[in-house]
């Protein structure tokens, strides 16, 4: 079983990670990030390469990131590489980014397609299942279940009664998709050409008023 407490990440040039105290909750504001002890893993540790893109935590406890040459899974002590060279699914090795699904699957964005991770199993979605482009740059799954995905030619969706289809996402325009977030009231949020919103089936552009009473566009 993974021996990990707790992660921070986010690095460029390599992977820190900080030790604590089971039971903390968050960092210390008052103390500079070299005060706590930290570990660093780079290539001579075993990551296939030190960009980092990505990094989310599985249900069983293990750290999933992505680098520039694979996707890594590591239990706290050693790291498991995953790419073309062992594992069929990825046709890129550039891992953009690794995302966790509302049932804990993981959905890994990569330079060449989609791959999914659930059950021990990796599969990769590209445009013969419907992406307007097989660079995924980020994936982001609603509570409903629904998945949207953002690709080098705009956001898709998962089209309704498929299994795994994909269809552009409508009213949005066909420009490199962002990020996505659903927030607390459940309304969609999207950098789709600038910041739109989900109402129903379609997105429309984000408005709002500003203290002066004038209306804008985000």
């Amino acid at each position: 079983m993974p021996r990990i407490s707790h992660f921070i990440g986010g690095c460029a040039a390599s992977l820190f990670l900080l030790a604590f105290a089971e039971n903390a909750i968050a960092l210390d504001p008052t103390k500079s990030i070299r005060q706590y002890v930290h570990h660093s893993w780079q290539i001579d540790d075993g990551l296939p390469q030190n960009t980092v893109n990505g990094i989310v935590q599985s249900e069983d406890g293990y750290l999933w990131f992505g680098t520039r040459d694979g996707l890594c899974r590591f239990d706290g002590a050693r790291i498991k590489v995953f790419s073309s060279k062992n594992t069929p699914a990825f046709r890129s090795n550039t891992v953009v980014s690794v995302r966790k699904g509302i049932d804990g699957t993981l959905w890994i964005g990569t330079e060449n397609g989609l791959v999914r991770f659930t059950k021990g199993e990796f599969t990769r979605f590209g445009v013969e299942d419907g992406l307007s482009s097989n660079y995924v740059q980020s994936a982001f799954q609603e509570r409903d279940g629904r998945l949207w995905v953002s690709t080098g030619r705009g956001f898709d969706v998962q089209e309704w009664g498929t299994s795994m289809h994909f269809v552009p996402a409508r009213n949005a325009p066909r420009v490199p998709g962002g990020s996505a977030l659903q927030d607390k009231q459940g309304r969609l949020w999207l950098n789709a050409g600038g910041l739109r919103r989900k109402e129903g089936d379609l997105l429309h552009p984000a408005v709002y008023k500003d203290t002066t009473g004038n209306v804008n566009v985000i």
